[in-house]
């Protein structure tokens, strides 16, 4: 009995020192740096936030989350068990991919070493420390181990499903009846993952084909003459059962997707090749750009990878298309039929949907995904080792070791590139930063530190989005008791939202973007221009990628666009000034004063334009100009204006503290940016005497007092 549990001892412990080793060094890849890298906090991240909050609040845990195109729940109650933890941070939303991503290598070195184990002790640890090494180092799994989207739920719960089906497959032949019995209980826990699959991820749905085509493969290899498989008969009944338990557990979430049907293919039907102008070539394309992710050309978002980055380096590429050779070669044996079923079934999400190649829709081809350089390797030490009879003993060690090198270098190889390529570039680029809505976290945390008594925060968005629209990014990340909100520019709604938003409060912090999502905003500046007009413009905090503005106002403060004085001007027969208001009418010098003008178009403009306005004492001397870009409510350049169509434009002017005392003309004109050329005023009546007339159209005079 002692020599049995020292054998026993002495097996066990080697593997797990492997296992600890490459535990250690995913941990490095995923735990690194984490509090920095990935910066910000992506809106879909943020909305599992969001909605954890909202599941610790009202102690509901939902078997569906519907919101955001609908997520399955495992990897949000993760969320919701950490945040409650850790409270509302970005740790929070980020450590359970991380424990979930270091959970995957051992899990993926039980399922090589299982699914191996009938070809030998060596070649199958040797197989289960090269994938594992592998998936250890890779980008990829590094990537979408370090942020907070479900997905990374899928290739661990593969893991654990497939690993448990070898398992009990190879423990029911056995003849002992207690292993028999250990058997069944593998096949019942093989389905309790199989049906917990279908709770991480959209992609998960295709699991269960994956199943399906290794039965299908198995069969075919079995009606095939000399078959080295062994007879599926046996099997079915325990496939049969897996079956059912995964259904039993899947239960629940399929019963709400009866009661929702729309929510079962969520986005699918928007990405879908079957919405592309010709589905058939995005197809093709989509098999092409697939096949080639692996060592040619990767995914292009910045979200999923450092762009373009293909899955492997060339040199693991090469040995990726060999395994897979080597897989498709020894197909009628179930375990590469199981391998070859899991890629291809696992790139479907990826092939049939817009975007390819696509690392996140096809997230599910790992950790499979790295067995095939693994058995490259093992397949050409097999090879080597094979003539070593015939091959003198150094040349043969000087192959063995060459070889053994080049295993170790690609595997250095790609830890080295994983390295810089993840936290030397891609995390420290600008794509990045904005990808992950680093403007949006910077800001949450301003408004965290401006927080305070009269304070409201207004992040004003185009009114082109959604009316219950918010950035998720904030929602979750400011704890600040001042209010919030999202206004919606529009010339007609906005005045009266400003009132009701800001009555009450004497500090106003408006959020400008100048980069992302939400840069077209307020082209107009209609907002800075009704404040300003109420109040005052008291500082600017600028940051990356946005502008705080702080702005002091009375309590009670009103806001409206004024009424406006008709004028006349017509600028080249394309744009006519039909309207004007401006104040005050006596300004001190190094004050400001503010000025709305109405324009309709006469003729369909050939240039995009712009309006200058500026004040002069005719002699040359100026005391103040302001240009803005011509833009009517739907957020058109003048291009686009319908003939007959009318815009407003708004102007901010800051006169300079050392302008002299004494009235001032108040002009404006009109020009193109491109070619800085002025358009003509010019008479109504084209053939009138005269025709031209000027430049630029006087709206007013405005006195300048002394400070």
């Amino acid at each position: 009995m002692r020599r049995v549990v020292c054998n026993l001892q002495s097996a066990i412990w080697p593997e797990l020192f492997i296992v600890l080793a490459l535990l250690a060094v995913a941990a490095f890849f995923r735990v690194y740096e984490i509090n920095a890298t990935p910066t910000g906090l992506y809106y879909d991240e943020a909305y599992h936030g969001v909605d954890t909050l909202d599941v610790l609040r009202t102690g509901q845990w939902p078997i569906f989350f519907p919101h955001n195109s609908g997520r399955e729940p495992l990897f949000l109650w993760l969320i919701t068990l950490m945040v409650a933890w850790l409270g509302p941070t970005v740790q929070a939303i980020r450590l359970p991919a991380v424990l979930v991503g270091l959970a995957t290598v051992p899990a993926t070195y039980l399922l090589v070493r299982v699914m191996f184990a009938g070809e030998g002790r060596w070649r199958s640890v040797a197989l289960a420390a090269l994938a594992t090494a592998w998936l250890a180092v890779s980008h990829w799994h590094v990537h979408f181990s370090r942020m907070g989207f479900r997905a990374i739920m899928l290739p661990l719960m593969e893991a654990i499903a497939f690993a448990l089906l070898w398992w009990a497959l190879r423990e029911r032949g056995n003849p002992l009846s207690e292993r028999k019995r250990v058997s069944l209980v593998l096949f019942i826990l093989a389905g309790a993952a199989l049906g917990l699959c279908l709770y991480t991820y959209t992609a998960s749905r295709f699991v269960p084909l994956v199943l399906v085509a290794f039965t299908g493969l198995w069969a075919l290899s079995r009606a095939l003459p000399r078959s080295p498989a062994p007879p599926l008969r046996g099997a079915i009944a325990p496939l049969l059962l897996v079956a059912l338990v995964a259904c039993i557990v899947f239960l629940p979430l399929g019963m709400y997707f009866v009661q929702h049907p729309d929510l079962f293919a969520g986005r699918s039907g928007d990405v879908s090749v079957t919405a592309a102008p010709d589905p058939a070539r995005a197809l093709l394309n989509n098999v092409v750009a697939t096949a080639g992710m692996f060592g040619l050309r990767g995914d292009e978002a910045w979200r999923h990878n450092l762009a373009g980055k293909p899955v492997f380096d060339p040199l693991t590429a090469i040995l990726f298309y060999i395994g897979v050779l080597l897989a498709i070669w020894r197909w009628r044996q179930p375990r590469y039929a199981l391998l070859l079923a899991w890629l291809g079934v696992m790139l479907l999400p990826g092939v049939i949907s817009q975007g390819a190649p696509h690392f996140l829709r096809t997230i599910g081809i790992m950790p499979a995904v790295f067995v095939f350089p693994a058995l490259a390797v093992t397949g050409i030490w097999s090879w080597l080792t094979a003539d070593r009879a015939r091959l003198p003993r150094f040349t043969f060690d000087v192959l063995r070791l060459t070889f053994v090198g080049l295993v170790i270098v690609a595997l250095l190889l790609n830890a080295a590139l994983t390295y810089h390529d993840y936290f030397d570039t891609w995390a420290h680029s600008e794509e990045t930063f904005y990808a992950y809505h680093g403007d949006a976290a910077e800001i949450a945390g301003r408004m965290n530190a401006l927080d305070g008594p009269g304070v409201v925060f207004l992040l004003p968005i185009s009114h082109l989005w959604p009316p219950d629209y918010t950035h998720k990014t904030i929602d979750y990340l400011y704890h600040g008791d001042a209010p919030y909100y999202f206004p919606r520019v529009n010339e007609v709604t906005t005045p009266g939202d400003l009132t009701a938003l800001c009555r009450g409060y004497e500090r106003v912090y408006v959020v400008t973007w100048t980069q992302g999502d939400h840069v077209d905003a307020d082209p107009k500046r209609l907002v800075d221009f009704l404040l300003r007009t109420a109040g005052e413009r008291a500082s600017e905090m600028p940051g990356h990628g946005y502008v705080i503005e702080k702005y002091t106002l009375p309590a009670d403060a009103a806001f409206a666009l004024p009424a406006l004085s008709p004028v006349g001007g017509n600028f080249a027969l394309q744009l006519a000034l039909r309207g004007a208001a401006y104040g005050p009418a006596s300004v001190p010098a190094g004050d400001s004063l503010w000025m709305v003008l109405e324009w309709e178009t006469l003729s369909p403009p050939p240039a995009n334009y712009k309006v200058t306005v500026y004040l002069h004492d005719g002699a040359g001397r100026g005391a103040g100009q302001a240009d803005a870009p011509l833009i009517d409510n739907e957020h058109r350049l003048t291009t686009a204006w319908p003939v007959g169509s009318r815009a407003l434009s708004y102007g901010i002017i800051q006169v300079p503290a050392d302008t002299l005392p004494g009235d001032y003309r108040l002009d404006v004109g009109v020009y193109d940016p491109a070619t800085m050329q002025r358009l003509w005023v010019v008479d109504d009546d084209p053939s009138a005497q005269g025709g031209r007339t000027g430049i630029a159209v006087t709206v007013g005079t405005v006195q300048v007092r002394a400070q």
